[in-house]
């Protein structure tokens, strides 16, 4: 099940910049590539071996031992739609959007279902069992993440009715159905918590604005310029791209005495680059209890301090509620540098409570003004 949007790319552009990758029947899937990769991406970062089990090349020679593990496509089992997101890229220096950087993509709804199909052949050592509970720790600590943006919010998935059978004879093997299952196989057993996970509790004092660019919004029959973004449940939310790219510039900010070859390695380091990912994962929050109202503003004129002609606009952005900061910072960053964004982090919101960091646009008329209601949760 999706606890979050998940964004897999087709490569076409026929709706927005990049839009969702659908089966013939017009439902979203997962390929199974896309899945094989993830999930060993994940066990090679926690140390395991994995070239028995998904295939390597013999002595770096042509000829290739063939992977034991099989990933088939995840079809849709329950579809909660197809939503679009905004993006854009952020001057570090100025805080404000690149010129010409705004683009747009396709995200399957929150909420949404899937059926994940694993096969592993030829288990002699008996080592495969101790694959998959490694491979449902990893989906359900939300350290295995599927699809782009997956270190922004997107992507983050539990498993729920497990099945678990072992096939050992060649007549079971021509009989066996997926849907005939029989062993359950316990997830929450083999589960555990990802290290270095903080979450904190905010309460918003004024009123947020993240506008949705993608979809237009209408209100008492009246069309409403720009309206706070939501998720596909209708709840208005704080992406993760929001999240990080506010922390990013605060660091940077921070980082100002620090020497500019160090400060380039931390940002490289712990925000990604194009040869990297990211280290520090921000999950999307969904903002509960707020209620969404409509404000209807003029534009002055600077020089006569009157209204602009036509210049009449409508904005809906949300009025209070509470929301979630969760955030991760992965196992493989060093040491030095996770102590460094613990400590940047626990600054970033003590200064959000104290009302200097906004969240959204409007900072300047009192939007996005949050406070803290606990301290932080570290699991």
């Amino acid at each position: 099940m999706c606890d979050s949007p998940i964004a897999v790319g087709c490569g076409e552009s026929e709706y927005t910049d990049n839009d969702v990758l659908v089966g013939s029947d017009g439902l979203p899937f997962i390929p199974g590539t896309t899945l094989a990769g993830v999930c060993r991406h994940y066990l090679e970062d926690s140390g395991k071996d994995t070239d028995k089990l998904f295939g390597s090349a013999k002595n770096g020679k042509n000829a290739v031992e063939e992977s034991r593990i099989i990933f088939y496509e995840a079809f849709n089992t329950h579809f909660n739609g197809i939503g679009q997101r905004d993006g854009v890229a952020i001057n570090l220096e100025s805080g404000t959007a690149d010129d010409g950087a705004l683009f747009n993509y396709e995200v399957v709804g929150e909420e949404s279902r899937f059926g994940l199909r694993i096969e592993i052949n030829d288990d002699q050592d008996a080592d495969g069992r101790a694959y998959i509970d490694e491979i449902v720790s990893g989906f359900n600590s939300g350290m295995i993440r599927i699809g782009f943006k997956s270190n922004r919010g997107f992507g983050r998935v539990h498993l729920e009715n497990c099945m678990l059978d072992e096939v050992c004879n060649i007549n079971d093997l021509i009989g066996f159905d997926w849907n005939n299952m029989s062993d359950a196989y316990d997830a929450k057993a083999v589960s555990r918590s990802a290290d270095n996970r903080f979450s904190y509790e905010l309460k918003l004092k004024s009123f947020m604005m993240i506008a949705d660019n993608s979809t237009l919004d209408t209100h008492d029959n009246k069309l409403v310029n720009a309206a706070q973004l939501t998720n596909q449940s209708g709840k208005p939310i704080i992406p993760g791209t929001v999240w990080c790219g506010i922390f990013r510039h605060y660091c940077y900010n921070v980082l100002t005495e620090t020497d500019d070859a160090e400060k380039a390695e931390f940002m490289s380091e712990v925000f990604g680059s194009t040869e990297q990912a990211s280290k520090i994962i921000f999950n999307e929050s969904v903002l509960e209890g707020g209620e969404m109202m409509c404000i209807t503003r003029n534009a002055i004129d600077r020089f006569t301090g009157g209204t602009c002609d036509k210049k009449l606009f409508t904005n809906r952005p949300v009025f209070g509620g509470t929301t979630e900061l969760c955030v991760t910072i992965s196992q493989t960053l060093p040491e030095a540098l996770t102590k460094k964004v613990k400590n940047l982090l626990e600054l970033f919101v003590s200064e959000i409570k104290d009302g200097f960091v906004n969240i959204g646009s409007m900072g300047s008329v009192g939007g996005g003004i949050f406070e803290e209601i606990g301290g932080a949760d570290n699991e």
